[in-house]
């Protein structure tokens, strides 16, 4: 269980780095949107301030041409937001996608959705701006319609004004024919003065006099009302533009001020954004690799976005120079107009004093007549001058107007490159972040099906391992029934001596004199035997020891390499190292009777003579030893096919380690089930009750041979 948690927590820490890289996608997406949502929000102060030129040029463009670039703005802004739309649909989708993950990776999710909270925070700000920038826009469109509404006024003033003018030319003239009249009157005077013309004539002249000195104090009384009402007319043109250049200055501070506050508030959103774009682009560092093809796209990257900043300071320029040519024009209109009127209005003053002066005296001196062709060929001047300044209006607008739609072309051009370039970045980024997106998610696939292998593979593993150590602890029991067995012979052997020692002491003197001596030299030659056999069982024993030594060296080193690996966060790739050769290796057999065999059989001869007492002990003795040693040798037998199966599970064990290239976990000793893995070392006495030979007469044994001790010896070790 500790081992699947372990591979849990790992398969986590995998996932949740998935996870962060599919939130730095998503980032990357919503830095997309808002980029277009930024290239909207300049489109849309392009277009503000392509409308305040298109109402500066009001004048002097149609208002069909307006409508157009409005009507051309407003489908650039549609497209751009179903373009955002997409994207938008685009993000959902991925979201959905990535969403099927949150059942493994709860806690990691709640991370992402914090950082979407946050997001979501920063786009409410930038809803907000785009709301206040759609509040400006409204008040500049009644601005426009106030604008318009003043030029109306301006237009019907400039209308009464040549009005006016007409009105002004059309006395000039009824006052030039008075005064050819009266020059007239005065020529007949002359002349009946020096006829001496009738008093009828001269009444009648008289009388003519008198209309006309009635008809010029009617042309005095309209020439004042004329004054006043051009009097009326430049006060109210003063009122109105004080009002109307009052109106915009305040209204252009107000704007200002709230073109600074957004200002603030988006360079605080941006230094929120680029602290964002700094941690996602370090991410997205990690996860791009360093390949020709991601250097030739960021170069074409920032080739576009010259070109966009080009276009863009181009944009900027045209504006500029817009404005200031249809500010310029204005001023200088208004400065043409502002001299005219006051041109019109000496005039004016000076058509009073000549009327005041011809009220004066009747006769008509020659300083008037001069001062009448005066006025006459000023009169033409200012005609010829008028025709001229039409003509030269005409030209400026007609210029006008041609720059304007060279302009108009130059932007379109523009626009429509930056859709192309736009449309260019949307599609490799699409497929940059699909084709990213599908390769993550099969190499998380691939993980996690090598994951899941590895950790079957493990679960064999301590399985086997389990079966090992529970086969370890039978071996141990074995050995502990051997050593009880070897205390039973032992004493048996001390039971068996006790009774020899007794009959030889009381059968010193008896007639069986010849065989006690044979029997002591057989014990004799036992326990030589003996002797030997416990130099060679001790040094077995000594071999014995040193292999379970070996066997116990070999089992703390094991477990120093699992804790060595569960130290390892990692999952590495565990070389298995090579295996010492196992501590129970087959010997050569031998067989192990074959010399005592012969021996019996060569001393079976004389047994005829042998009928005593002792010699029906010798055989009592002799059979349960025969009956011992067949257990004993039922009991190694198992013994040794139980270490060949042992030693088969350890080489097939060693095989399937070698072939196995899965990484391996990390097990925690701790909390393995704790099994005493220490081989209790065998005593002396079990090589003794394996090569223990039963005991024969003298007559029967002739040589003690030293091939069997050493095959029974083996035989026991096996």
């Amino acid at each position: 269980m500790t081992n699947e948690n372990e591979n849990l927590h790992t398969t986590v820490a995998e996932k949740e780095k998935q996870v962060s890289n599919l939130k730095q996608q998503i980032c990357l997406l919503e830095e997309t949107q808002m980029d277009f949502q930024t290239e909207l929000q300049k489109l849309e102060v392009e277009k503000k301030s392509l409308e305040e030129t298109v109402l500066n040029q009001s004048k002097l463009t149609s208002v069909d041409d307006q409508n157009e670039k409005i009507y051309n703005l407003e489908e650039k802004l549609e497209a751009l937001a179903s373009e955002n739309g997409k994207l938008k649909a685009e993000i959902d989708e991925k979201k959905k996608e990535y969403a099927k993950q949150e059942d493994v990776l709860q806690t990691r999710w709640e991370r992402v959705m914090e950082l979407s909270d946050e997001v979501s925070s920063v786009r409410e700000a930038m809803e907000e701006v785009e709301q206040s920038l759609s509040s400006a826009s409204e008040e500049i469109h009644g601005l426009k319609l106030r604008n318009l509404q003043l030029e109306s006024t301006v237009r019907e003033k400039e209308g009464e004004v040549s009005d006016l003018q007409e009105q002004c030319q059309f006395l000039e003239t009824e006052v030039e024919s008075l005064r050819s009249e009266v020059n007239n009157l005065n020529e007949e005077l002359s002349q009946a003065l020096d006829q001496n013309v009738s008093s009828s004539g001269q009444d009648e002249i008289e009388s003519k006099i008198a209309e006309k000195e009635s008809l010029i104090s009617s042309l005095q009384s309209q020439l004042q009302a004329v004054e006043s009402e051009l009097k009326a007319n430049e006060e109210k043109v003063k009122n109105i533009t004080s009002s109307v250049q009052d109106e915009v200055e305040e209204k252009i501070t107000l704007k200002d001020k709230e073109i600074e506050s957004l200002r603030i508030q988006l360079e605080a959103l941006q230094n929120k954004l680029k602290a964002k774009d700094a941690d996602l682009q370090l991410a997205y560092n990690q996860s791009i690799s360093s390949s020709g093809q991601e250097e030739k796209f960021q170069e074409r990257m920032n080739k576009k976005e010259h070109e966009l900043q080009s276009l863009q300071t181009k944009l900027m320029d045209l504006q500029t120079q817009v404005e200031k040519e249809g500010v310029q024009e204005l001023h200088y209109t208004i400065s043409q107009l502002e001299s005219k009127v006051e041109q019109y209005s000496q005039r004016n003053r000076e058509l009073q004093q000549s009327l005041i002066k011809l009220e004066a005296g009747a006769s008509v001196p020659q300083t008037l007549q001069k001062e009448m062709e005066k006025v006459r060929n000023e009169n033409e001047t200012l005609k010829k001058e008028r025709e001229q300044f039409q003509l030269e209006e005409k030209m400026k607008r007609s210029k006008l107007v041609s720059e304007f739609n060279s302009q108009r072309m130059t932007i379109k051009k523009h626009e429509k490159t930056i859709q192309e370039l736009l449309k260019e970045l949307d599609e490799v980024d699409s497929k940059a972040v699909e084709k990213e997106v599908l390769d993550k998610l099969a190499r998380e696939e691939k993980e996690n099906d090598r994951l899941w292998a590895s950790i079957e593979a493990k679960e064999k593993e301590i399985r086997h391992l389990k079966g090992y150590q529970s086969q370890t602890v039978d071996l141990a029991k074995q050995v502990a029934e051997l050593e009880r067995n070897k205390k039973e012979l032992e004493a048996k052997l001390r039971e068996s001596k006790k009774a020899t020692v007794g009959k030889s002491d009381e059968e010193i003197f008896t007639p069986h004199a010849r065989e006690l001596a044979d029997k002591k030299r057989e014990v004799f030659a036992l326990r030589m035997e003996l002797e030997k056999v416990k130099d060679s069982a001790k040094d077995r024993e000594q071999a014995y020891g040193e292999t379970v030594d070996r066997y116990e060296k070999r089992i703390s080193s094991l477990k120093n390499e699992i804790r060595r690996l569960q130290q390892d966060n990692e999952t590495s790739v565990l070389v298995p190292c090579s295996m010492k050769k196992t501590l129970f290796e087959e010997t050569t057999e031998k067989p192990c009777n074959t010399s005592s065999q012969s021996n019996v059989s060569s001393s079976e001869a004389g047994v005829s003579y042998k009928a005593s007492c002792s010699g029906a002990v010798d055989q009592y003795s002799n059979l349960l030893l025969k009956n011992e040693n067949k257990r004993l040798e039922k009991d190694n037998k198992k013994l040794v096919a139980k270490l060949t199966q042992l030693e088969a599970e350890l080489k097939r064990y060693k095989e399937n380690r070698k072939k196995s290239v899965v990484k391996k976990e990390p097990l925690e000793d701790s909390k393995l089930t704790q099994l005493d893995f220490s081989i209790p070392k065998a005593p002396v006495s079990v090589q003794v009750q394996s090569g223990f030979r039963k005991v024969e007469p003298s007559s029967k044994r002739k040589e003690l041979s030293t091939d069997d001790i050493d095959s029974k010896d083996q035989c026991a070790t096996q």
